[in-house]
């Protein structure tokens, strides 16, 4: 039985710390968190949010995280939206870093509604292709893992635990406000800008995501009234329905309910 652990890519932000529950869910994991060299103002609301994930999964999560190394990079650079440049510099991080005797994978939150979706494919051969290059006749490599690469943000948001999800970070212009005891800042604390790209990418992904859970909850409402009538244990059906849904019987069919603009009725001509 292998004794190796990932190595997890980690931010702080909510693909990644999602990651990090699936991965602390199982075993024990390594993380690499890239810092700020220039002080950007995410910088303090990140740090936060990295430390209050870390205490919290240490402290009840079956699993640890077993190792933490930070480097200093230049953030701005790897939040830009990721092209071929900025995810060669996330996988040379990785390759740096990574310990062969000790990890077996190392681990990327990159999702399929990411602007790198186009990639995620090749990104695999050329993680690969770095190995040949620099460690040429090794055949025991830590394998590229994009576990959420199917995601959209709104899947990710469904499925992350709220507890963790409160604790996560996204904006890039957080409003940083802090508490000052004879000229010495003792407490920084930050809010999100609500206008920033990342801002208005998570709200987006919170109404897909209400708008889901409200379509959800219709169905099974209804499935709920037709197994009623048809004197079938409703709540073991419903509770099963959520992971299989091909129980529903032929004529119940589940439509897709689809958002389109409400057009206004023209208004009629005054004679």
């Amino acid at each position: 039985m292998s004794t190796k652990i990932p190595l997890l890519l980690f931010s702080g932000g909510v693909d990644s710390t999602l990651l990090l529950h699936f991965e602390l869910s199982k075993n024990p994991v390594d993380l690499l968190i890239v810092e700020d060299a220039h002080g950007m103002p995410s910088h303090y609301a990140e740090k936060k949010a990295r430390d209050d994930i870390l205490k919290y999964v240490n402290d009840f999560y079956a699993h640890r995280v077993a190792n933490v190394k930070y480097v200093k990079s230049d953030r701005e650079a790897l939040q830009a939206n990721m092209g071929w440049q900025q995810l060669y510099q996330h996988l040379n991080l990785l390759f740096q870093h990574v310990d062969v005797y000790r990890n077996d994978r190392v681990l990327m939150g990159l999702l399929a509604s990411d602007s790198s979706a186009r990639v995620h494919d090749r990104a695999i051969d050329l993680w690969k292709s770095m190995w040949s290059l620099h460690q040429p006749g090794m055949t025991a490599i830590p394998a590229l893992d994009l576990p959420l690469g199917g995601y959209s943000k709104a899947q990710v948001l469904s499925e992350i635990p709220p507890s963790l999800l409160d604790l996560t970070w996204h904006c890039q212009q957080p409003i940083l406000t802090s508490k000052k005891i004879k000229n010495r800042t003792v407490s920084v604390t930050s809010n999100e800008c609500k206008v920033c790209v990342k801002c208005l990418a998570m709200e987006f992904a919170r109404k897909q995501n209400e708008l889901s859970e409200c379509t959800r909850d219709s169905l099974e409402s209804s499935i709920f009234q037709y197994h009623t009538l048809q004197g079938i244990d409703a709540t073991t059906t419903l509770v099963n329905s959520r992971a299989d849904r091909s129980f529903l019987p032929d004529r119940v069919k589940v439509e897709e309910i689809q958002v389109s603009s409400i057009k206004k009725k023209p208004k009629s001509a005054k004679g």
